[in-house]
């Protein structure tokens, strides 16, 4: 199941990676949780990504470790204040294998990042190696785009979560995700399933041998019904669910619904990771990802913990 313990968040130190790192101190608070900042320096020949030493000619390596250290830390404590937070500094040729091999080492429960880094979207240190990690890592992980509200430590991180289903097995892992932060924190759960109906089917209703219509209604109300079975029965008693279908684009369905519903918390599973794997995360969640206003917390796989919620239940069904 999912239990956070350890939180990774590697930063760059722009605005959005300010916003990534309130996060994941908001959500070490709630959950007791270690928060670790990470920052990785590009082991490059050349500076390309610390515009103070733009067009200096230095290495990485030439670079005073100290001063970098140092910067790490007063960023660190601007943004967490009086909050613990480990801070790491690493040096490595590839900020995606760094990150992802950090996570592992530290046995990460949830990596939080931003969407765009001090260069940019697509540029080296944030932004694409994000969603890169993101689509490879074993544990899920918050993207947190510059539009999303600030997060302050003192409240509960999230009170309005959608999850995105699809009834794929990775949409299992995202409900499990979701379950457990909405019965932690009380709140309410949207489950949401968009159908795309082939447009080649309205082609063929012109002829009158098909009821379009009536298709629709069907594949609704199955799909309502199967979103419905994969609610335990006792989550309702921790927390608010409810089930929503939509017909249209399901990355388009997902950005409405959650601008409906003031979601703070978008939930995402995507596919494990192989050869389709950029194609795949590229259709819907790469959309997502590029529009939302709130944080999407991509579920690739889940690491081994002990199943908190359950715990929470049976501690619930003692006598006192």
């Amino acid at each position: 199941m999912f239990q956070i313990d350890r939180i990774l968040c590697p930063v760059d130190f722009s605005d959005c990676s300010r916003r990534a790192l309130q996060y994941a101190v908001a959500m070490g608070k709630w959950y007791g949780a270690r928060v670790t900042a990470l920052h990785v320096l590009p082991n490059l020949p050349v500076i390309a990504t610390q515009p103070r030493f733009r067009g200096q000619g230095l290495t990485l390596r030439e670079l005073d470790a100290a001063e970098v250290r140092g910067e790490l830390a007063e960023f660190v404590e601007q943004t967490a204040g009086d909050i613990p937070v480990i801070t790491d500094l690493v040096e490595a040729p590839d900020a995606r294998a760094e990150t992802l091999r950090q996570a592992e080492e530290l046995h990460a429960d949830l990596v939080v990042m931003g969407t765009h880094g001090r260069s940019g979207i697509e540029r080296l240190l944030l932004g694409s190696v994000a969603e890169r990690v993101a689509r490879a890592s074993n544990c899920p992980v918050m993207l947190v785009p510059p539009g999303a509200p600030d997060s302050k430590p003192v409240a509960v991180p999230f009170t309005q979560i959608l999850c995105a289903i699809d009834f794929a097995g990775h949409s299992r892992r995202a409900l499990t995700v979701a379950l457990q932060l909405a019965e932690e924190a009380d709140a309410h759960l949207t489950l949401l399933h968009a159908i795309e109906i082939p447009p080649e089917l309205s082609e063929l209703a012109v002829d009158g041998n098909i009821d379009v219509p009536a298709i629709r209604l069907a594949a609704e109300a199955a799909a309502l019904r199967k979103l419905r079975e994969m609610v335990p029965p006792d989550a309702h008693t921790y927390c608010k669910v409810h089930t929503d279908v939509r017909e249209g684009r399901a990355y388009r369905q997902i950005l409405q619904a959650a601008a409906e519903r003031d979601a703070d918390l978008i939930v995402m599973g995507v596919h494990a990771a192989g050869a389709l794997d950029r194609l795949i995360f590229g259709t819907n969640a790469h959309a997502v990802v590029r529009a939302a206003a709130s944080p999407l917390l991509v579920v690739r796989g889940l690491p081994a913990a002990p199943d908190a919620a359950k715990d929470k239940r049976q501690a619930v069904a003692q006598p006192a």
